[in-house]
């Protein structure tokens, strides 16, 4: 009964045409809220657990006949479960991701007192469709002419050191591996950031950026960085896939300090943010960028820094919020970065066919 009072599950009722044309949303569907029991598992927590998951992560949805998302509750012990939640991107991001613990947090007390939650009604995901569609002419030609010009110039594809030779033919296979900044390091990557005008995502792109250099032996790199349209929105609560990733271009030379390097890379941040109203898709139309079977595009490696709530506190209960590892990856490398009180989680996910 909780899940489909969150606006999370009344928004995940999407499916789509056989041809991809079309997005259906049904005027109902039911939650199914699997429940699997490992309690009796000598490691419960450990390998079972941890089968559950990868298996989980290679499923795949059936976009035409649905669900486009799925959800299973975990038994480990009579105080300890896990809620296991997977959903497809093309009707989810990260921001529906934290509207749905939000949301959680918020009902989960009502329904422990026997109340009924009365949530804000959420936007129709077709409105927020239909206003793209009425982006002011002007505007749209501004912001077409800015990524032509960021990148007039061609991009030299990423040289960086593989465990393996790139496949004529690109996989998605891909893998996750996680690592983690403590609370004393994360507050001085933050002050010192701080101190130079920088914010901990400018600080983060940057080092990340110079590091992938120095490991590619670049002094040019391209980043893609994904942005939630929901941003824009002004007190309206949406759910869906509402990315657009901006490949956020940076060069150095030998002489450049880190200093002028984070400028640079502030500066970048903001004019791109300024601009965000446009499709990676539709710039590589424009560019007429040649399309190679095994690269993405223009931006081979993606960033991004996320709050989620990692810690919260309810009615008798402890709720800690994690992503799971990928089995399928659509860029080379993507790091996640989650901040929390506690530090930074690391999250990467790589393309199996080239890393180990």
């Amino acid at each position: 009964t909780l899940f489909p009072y969150t606006t999370l599950f009344r928004s995940l009722r999407a499916t789509f045409s056989a041809s991809g044309e079309e997005m259906l949303i049904s005027g109902s569907a039911p939650v199914n809220l699997q429940m699997v029991d490992l309690s009796s598992s000598t490691d419960a927590a450990g390998d079972a657990l941890a089968q559950l998951l990868a298996q989980d992560a290679s499923t795949p949805f059936d976009l035409v006949n649905g669900p486009s998302a799925r959800v299973q509750l975990v038994k480990l012990a009579v105080d300890l479960h896990v809620l296991v939640f997977t959903a497809h991107h093309i009707i989810c991001d990260g921001w529906s991701i934290n509207v749905f613990v939000s949301e959680l947090a918020e009902i989960y007390p009502l329904f422990s007192r026997g109340e009924v939650p009365q949530l804000q009604p959420a936007m129709p995901f077709s409105s927020y469709a239909r206003e793209q569609a009425k982006i002011d002419a002007a505007e749209a030609a501004a912001t077409e002419a800015y990524w032509l010009a960021q990148f007039r110039e061609p991009v030299k594809a990423l040289d960086l050191p593989t465990d393996r030779p790139r496949p004529s033919i690109k996989s998605y296979s891909g893998a996750s591996r996680c690592r983690r900044i403590d609370a004393a390091l994360y507050q001085s990557l933050k002050k010192n950031g701080a101190k130079a005008g920088n914010t901990l995502f400018v600080t983060l792109l940057g080092a990340f950026q110079a590091l992938i250099g120095r490991l590619s032996e670049q002094t040019e790199v391209v980043v893609g960085v994904p942005t939630a349209g929901q941003s824009l929105l002004e007190d309206q609560i949406l759910v869906g896939h509402c990315v657009n990733f901006l490949p956020i271009r940076n060069a150095w030379t030998a002489e450049t300090t880190i200093g002028q390097h984070l400028r640079a890379v502030s500066k970048q941040v903001l004019d791109a943010y300024e601009h965000q109203n446009y499709t990676l898709g539709t710039l590589v139309r424009k560019l007429g960028v040649a399309r190679e079977q095994n690269r993405v595009p223009l931006a081979e490696i993606q960033f991004n820094l996320e709050r989620l709530a990692d810690q919260i506190a309810l009615p008798n209960l402890t709720l800690d919020v994690a992503p799971n590892s990928k089995a399928h990856v659509n860029f080379d490398l993507f790091l996640n970065v989650i901040e929390s009180d506690t530090g930074l989680r690391l999250d990467c996910d790589y393309n199996t066919d080239l890393f180990d």
